[in-house]
């Protein structure tokens, strides 16, 4: 098998608009760093390539010059080689919507794979039976196809990334809590030199030490959202302060929510080892969570927004959102990515193998939020004018805005 690139066959197969378009295509895949592999399977002898990233696959391109009698001369493109959930996540363009229907991969019975008859699918909201193994096919798109085509690489490149994101972090806290247990603080014992010697570490280390602290940016979260016997209350992203800040002695209902298995598996063990009555706790991701509408009457979420760029950010708030009961109390806090404390504590994470993503300035944050919640207190005045590296929003359910 030879190992010209792709772009050789486009050259030298297509013609015209399928080459001018096919290169635009191929462009595009490589500006987005792309993996081309060359398929060493059922496609072996044709000239047709996966297009990868972080091992997982987007699409599949074919360059026909007659050597695959099954498929029609010059380029095809199929998409979405395992499901479309997510794609149900993204509002399109209902005109795009239908120009994606028209291309549906109907099950042809190739002998592809070891679906015979294929599967149902929903792409797009709308639902599909017998769909081939991928969800689309486009047999030479035209510049107006290459369009959507695109957008459909952006968001399955999001989604892939989006997952690896969730899942390297859930790693760090799972080693976190392997090695160091419930003693969060010995993890910040042994920092490497370049963060020590930072000008601003020791700023950084005075507000952890909570010295220093203007008394007007000190949010008691218990006293906003007094909790109370009959409350159920949801605490996004637990990690283990049930057993270290004192959530234990709430009298609301505790459910927890945190995406590394280990910190479960500690919570579950100090429950058992208290005789503590809690309402559940649950290992995943705080954009997506197992509970009823309005369900909770309070929550907070501290400590984990700042892992997320704004597409996720407005995912978990949404949900958020969905899970709160209407009027309820809510607090969550973002970092302040303009604070020299901020900054380091940004290295720490990065040091520790999770990187802050947090994109957005709290004007772009707070008009997002003010489609689900009612701010009813912040410090983000004192945050900002003391260098403070986190603002802390005390919020109430909108249930009437969205």
């Amino acid at each position: 098998m030879s190992n010209r690139e792709i772009e050789s066959y486009i050259n030298e197969i297509l013609t015209d608009d399928d080459k001018k378009n096919a290169l635009d295509f191929t462009k595009y895949l490589r500006e987005n760093d792309l993996i081309f592999k060359r398929d060493m399977g059922y496609w072996a002898f044709t000239h047709y390539w996966w297009i990868m990233l972080n091992e997982k696959c987007l699409c599949f391109i074919l360059i026909n010059g007659g050597e695959d009698e099954s498929e029609p001369l010059g380029w095809t493109v199929w998409y979405d080689y395992s499901d479309s959930e997510h794609f149900d996540e993204y509002n399109m363009d209902e005109q795009i919507k239908e120009t994606v229907w028209k291309h549906v991969d109907l099950c042809g019975n190739c002998g592809g794979c070891d679906i015979p008859g294929g599967n149902t699918k929903k792409i797009f909201g709308l639902e599909f039976n017998n769909v081939c193994v991928t969800s689309m096919r486009i047999k030479n798109p035209n510049t107006t196809e290459l369009e959507w085509m695109k957008k459909i690489i952006e968001i399955s490149k999001n989604d892939i990334l989006r997952e690896n994101n969730l899942d390297q972090i859930a790693k760090s806290y799972d080693r976190h809590f392997i090695e160091y247990g419930d003693e969060n603080s010995l993890a910040y014992d042994n920092l490497p030199d370049y963060i020590t010697n930072d000008p601003d570490y020791f700023k950084w280390k005075s507000e952890c030490d909570g010295e220093n602290i203007d008394s007007e940016s000190i949010i008691d979260i218990e006293s906003y959202l007094s909790p109370a016997k009959d409350m159920k209350f949801i605490q996004l992203g637990c990690s283990v302060s049930l057993m270290t800040k004192g959530y234990d002695k709430w009298p609301s209902l505790y459910h927890g929510v945190d995406i590394s298995n280990e910190t479960i598996k500690l919570l579950n063990s100090f429950v058992a080892e208290n005789e503590l009555h809690i309402g559940s706790l649950y290992c995943g991701s705080v954009h997506e969570t197992p509970f009823e509408d309005s369900y909770f009457d309070i929550g907070d979420c501290i400590g984990v927004l700042e892992y997320y760029t704004r597409e996720f950010v407005e995912k978990a708030l949404i949900e958020f959102h969905r899970i709160i009961k209407p009027d309820g109390k809510f607090v969550l806090d973002i970092p302040n990515i303009k604070s020299p404390n901020g900054r380091v504590m940004m290295l720490i994470e990065e040091c520790m193998g999770r990187p802050d993503k947090f994109d957005l300035s709290p004007d772009e944050f707070e008009s997002m939020i003010e489609k689900y919640f009612y701010i009813e207190k912040s410090n983000r005045a004192v945050s900002e004018k003391c260098g403070y590296m986190t603002m802390v929003y005390c919020l109430r359910c909108n249930k009437k805005c969205v």
